[in-house]
C-alpha cells in the first residue's frame, strides 16, 4: 500500500502506510522526501522491496509537485475518479508467488498441447523463482521454502523421485511411511510351525486348534481330524474290558480311539466348542464321557453308570500321571465341596469332579423341592460344573 501512495504521490499516506507495515527505512525516506531533501523514484527501491515492485500503472498527464514540508499534496484531501486511475489490489503482492508459464495457443485461443519441452521450461522457471523468493523474501514475510508449495503439473513425477524406492510418503508426514518388507521362506516357516509344547503331548494353537505330537499310543477321538503324518493306525477303546457290556467302545458313537505311535495330528474345534488341557498328576477325575475328548500314556480308565439324573450317566474315571483333553462348549467352574458342608447342583450342569466325593440324588420338600438343585455332593473336592448342553 505504500508503494502504491508513494507511486500516485501521496507521500505523507505512503509514510504513514510504512510505517503501519514496519518498513522504517521507506519511513525515513518518505519524511525525506516531504521536507524536500530528496525524491526517491520507483527505480531507487531497495532490494528486498524490489522483487515486491506492483506491476507499472498508467501514469497520470499531469504528476503533482511535491508539497512543501508539513503540507499534503494537492489534491490528497478530495480525490476524484477521473484524476486517479483504477488502482490493483497489491496486497497480494507483498508476498512472493511464482511466475505462470504462459502455454503456446492455437488459432482461436485453444491452448496447445504441452510438449515435453514444455513441461521442462515449467518445473526450470518454477524452481528459479523457487530459489529467488528463498533469498529475496523482506524481514517478517515467510520464505518460499517455508510457504505451501505451489502443486505442480509433474507432481506425482516429482514425489516419486524423491521418496525412496519401496515407500510412500504420505502429503504432510515427516517422512515416508515404513513397508513391510518380504519375509525369507524359512523364516515363515519356522513362524508359522504348530507344536505342543517341549516335552508335552497335547497343545492348544492360538486359533484354537488342538496339536498332537507323540512317539507312543495316544487316545482320542476320530472327529475332527484335519491333518495326520504318517499312517493312520486306530482302534477303538472298550469301556470296561471283562465286564457285562464293557466291550462297548468308550464315548458312544464318536468312540475314543487307540492311536498307535509315533503320532503328529491337527484337529479342528468345532463351533461353539473349545479343547482344554489339563495333567492329573496324580490326582483322580470323575468325567462325563460326553466331555472326554481323549488322554495320552500313563492316565488309567476305568467306566462306570450312575444315577446322576433322572437317566443314568456314563462317567469314565481317570487316574494317573498324564495329561487328559477335554472339548467344552464354555467356560469351566470348580465349586469347592467341605466336610460337613454338602454341595447341592442341578445334575446337568455337572462335568464331573475330584476328590473323594459322594454324588447322591437328593428329594426337596416343600415348599422349595420342584425347583431346589437335584444332586448333593458329600465330603472333600471339588464340582466341576459348566453349560447344559455339555452334559448331554
Amino acid at each position: 500500500l505504500g508503494l502504491a501512495e508513494w507511486r500516485l504521490g501521496h507521500l505523507e499516506a505512503a509514510r504513514e502506510a510504512f510505517e503501519r507495515g514496519g518498513q522504517p527505512a521507506m519511513v525515513t525516506r518518505m519524511e525525506e522526501a516531504l521536507a524536500g531533501a530528496a525524491s526517491a523514484s520507483p527505480a531507487e527501491l531497495p532490494p528486498e522491496l524490489a522483487a515486491a515492485e506492483p506491476e507499472a500503472q498508467p501514469e497520470p498527464s499531469a504528476r503533482p509537485a511535491p508539497p512543501a514540508p508539513g503540507q499534503r499534496a494537492e489534491g490528497a484531501t478530495e480525490r476524484s475518479s477521473a484524476d486517479e486511475a483504477p488502482r490493483t489490489p497489491i496486497t497480494h503482492r507483498l508476498f512472493s508467488v511464482p511466475p505462470v508459464v504462459r502455454r503456446p495457443r492455437r488459432e482461436g485461443g485453444v491452448f496447445a498441447r504441452p510438449t515435453a519441452e514444455d513441461e521442462a521450461a515449467h518445473v526450470a522457471t518454477t524452481a528459479q523463482a523457487t530459489a529467488a523468493q528463498a533469498t529475496a523474501a523482506p524481514a517478517g514475510t515467510a520464505r518460499a521454502s517455508e510457504a505451501p508449495a505451489v502443486p505442480s503439473r509433474n507432481a506425482a513425477a516429482a514425489h516419486t523421485a524423491v521418496t525412496s524406492p519401496g515407500a510412500y510418503a504420505a502429503p504432510g508426514s515427516k517422512g515416508p511411511a515404513p513397508v513391510a518388507a518380504a519375509v525369507p521362506l524359512d523364516a515363515l516357516v519356522a513362524g508359522a510351525l504348530v507344536a505342543p509344547p517341549p516335552g508335552a503331548t497335547f497343545g492348544v494353537a492360538p486359533t484354537g486348534e488342538l496339536v498332537v505330537q507323540s512317539t507312543g499310543p495316544t487316545w482320542l477321538r476320530y472327529a475332527p481330524l484335519s491333518a495326520l503324518a504318517g499312517e493312520l493306525r486306530i482302534e477303538p477303546l472298550p469301556r470296561a474290558p471283562g465286564t457285562p457290556g464293557g466291550d462297548a467302545p468308550l464315548g458312544g458313537e464318536d468312540a475314543v480311539m487307540r492311536w498307535a505311535g509315533p503320532l503328529y495330528a491337527l484337529f479342528d474345534v468345532l463351533p461353539e466348542r473349545r479343547f482344554q488341557v489339563l495333567d492329573l498328576a496324580g490326582a483322580t477325575l470323575y468325567l462325563r464321557e460326553t466331555a472326554l475328548f481323549g488322554f495320552g500314556e500313563g492316565v488309567r480308565h476305568e467306566s462306570a453308570t450312575l444315577p446322576l439324573d433322572e437317566e443314568p450317566v456314563d462317567v469314565v474315571k481317570l487316574s494317573g500321571e498324564g495329561p487328559v483333553v477335554l472339548q467344552l462348549a464354555s467356560a469351566l467352574f470348580a465349586l469347592p465341596v467341605s466336610a460337613g458342608e454338602p454341595l447341592m447342583v442341578q445334575p446337568d450342569r455337572v462335568l464331573g469332579w475330584s476328590g473323594r466325593l459322594f454324588p447322591a440324588p437328593r428329594r426337596g420338600t416343600a415348599p422349595y423341592g420342584a425347583t431346589a438343585p437335584r444332586l448333593a455332593f458329600r465330603g472333600e473336592g471339588a464340582v466341576l460344573v459348566g453349560a447344559p448342553s455339555e452334559s448331554k
